[in-house]
């Protein structure tokens, strides 16, 4: 069960082709946990990406190696 859920966290979605047990709870579930998986994971990429996008340039003074 732990795979179906870490496989559904990455988006992999193998764990689906071996889980035979179809219920509402374990596709609700693994639905939520794919949807997280996904979209949590935009928040600190982003976080990044701004962070970086904020820094200055580095402005070569005589002396330096170019």
């Amino acid at each position: 069960m732990l795979y179906a859920y870490v496989s559904g966290a990455g988006n992999n979605g193998s764990a689906f082709g071996g889980l035979t047990v179809n219920t509402l709870w374990y596709d609700t579930t693994i639905g939520l946990t794919m949807l997280a998986g996904r979209f949590l994971m935009i928040i600190p990429m982003l976080a990044i990406a701004g962070n970086l996008a904020r820094k200055s340039m580095f402005h070569h003074r005589s002396g330096l190696f170019r």
